[in-house]
């Protein structure tokens, strides 16, 4: 099973794209081949309260679907986090968690963020901290938002090792320092759609992290999709690994079966 690991729905507020639908992300992500993916709301990054872009992302899927597996987005600074976290296990469907916070300021370290952390675990839901979104130069300049740094998304790990904690969006340098920080911890894992250089890089990830732990992302619509797939089927690793990063990874974390 193909699965894509990291892929947005819905409008942006600083450039138009190409692709904002939930059916139009399918046909494009089943023309590479993708057979599933994890999608979650692009409206609610903006969003003063992003679970309205949750409500959105449901009212666009209209229903358990077989192609996407929607994420949550929330803001752990917001008083009503919790009751937004009920309603989208409960009544949304959502499978996982989606963070931002370097868009939605807060931090990874306070106590809010941790126990949102705890009850996404508790609901057996990963929990993907963005690094990046869309390159930082970009950015609209009246909105220049800096990286998540990598330190506190490896500190959530290490301190929470219940959760499952996927860094989203790091380049090859985010995730040597990254691994570096969290060593062996088996929470830990990487989407690598935003691994772009140096060459061979998906090699080298191999090399230096382990299969293991690496998922495969689009980054779509930011990105084309075949740019996530085929840095991967094109690499000179075994196939195994190949196997494992295209989807036998996620396939796992989200307890999906064919």
């Amino acid at each position: 099973m193909t699965i894509d690991f990291s892929c947005t729905i819905g409008p942006w507020a600083f450039r138009r794209l190409q692709v904002t639908t939930a059916e139009g992300t399918r046909k494009a992500l089943r023309r590479e081949g993708i057979e599933r993916a994890v999608v979650s709301s692009l409206p609610a990054v903006l969003y003063k309260n992003p679970h309205a872009g949750n409500e959105q992302l449901a009212e666009e899927l209209g229903g358990p679907s077989r192609f996407c597996v929607p994420f949550a987005v929330l803001n752990p600074s917001l008083p009503g986090w919790r009751e937004d976290l009920r309603r989208c296990a409960q009544d949304l469907g959502m499978r996982g968690l989606r963070l931002y916070p370097n868009y939605q300021r807060y931090s990874l370290r306070s106590r809010e963020t941790k126990a949102l952390v705890r009850g996404a675990a508790k609901l057996g839901w990963p929990v993907c901290v963005s690094v990046r979104l869309e390159d930082e130069r970009f950015h609209h300049w009246a909105m220049k938002v800096k990286p998540t740094p990598v330190a506190a998304i490896a500190r959530l790990a290490l301190d929470l090792p219940q959760a499952t904690v996927v860094l989203s969006g790091g380049s090859y340098a985010d995730l040597g320092a990254f691994f570096s920080a969290v060593g062996d911890a088996p929470n830990a894992y990487a989407e690598i759609g935003w691994v772009k250089s140096p060459l061979e890089a998906v090699k080298a990830c191999v090399q230096q992290f382990g299969a293991e732990r690496l998922l495969m992302g689009t980054s779509f619509p930011f990105d084309v999709p075949w740019c996530g797939t085929e840095k991967i089927t094109r690499a000179d690793i075994a196939d195994e690994a190949k196997q494992a990063i295209m989807g036998g990874n996620a396939a796992r974390l989200l307890g999906l079966g064919r």
